[in-house]
């Protein structure tokens, strides 16, 4: 298990050279991934995102639940505030994964 002094180290270092502070909230509003909270699933890198090209939603079993129906209307809002009331739809991308254990 990694203890936190470990994490904190982790953070300085990745902190000292991020980069991704210059990439715009608004780039891309519009893609929502549902995907499960397992650790060994990394949407960003099996798809190739790029940063701040979707928003991604960790849920048990990458399930739609009354809370990530919340949490994607809120992102709606968000998008529609940010365009000017012009936002589009957002594609919806649902990862369920092989040998879930949820």
């Amino acid at each position: 298990m990694t203890d936190l002094n470990s994490l904190y180290a982790r953070n300085r270092g990745f902190a000292s050279c991020f980069h991704y502070a210059q990439v715009p909230s608004e780039r891309d509003l519009s893609m929502v991934i549902v995907t499960c909270v397992d650790p060994r699933v990394f949407p960003d890198q099996f798809m190739r995102l790029e940063q701040g090209e979707a928003f991604v939603v960790r849920k048990p079993g990458g399930r739609v639940t009354p809370d990530v129906k919340r949490d994607i209307a809120v992102l709606a809002a968000l998008a529609r505030e940010k365009t000017g009331g012009k936002g589009a739809p957002f594609e919806l991308v649902i990862i369920q994964h092989t040998d879930c254990a949820m």
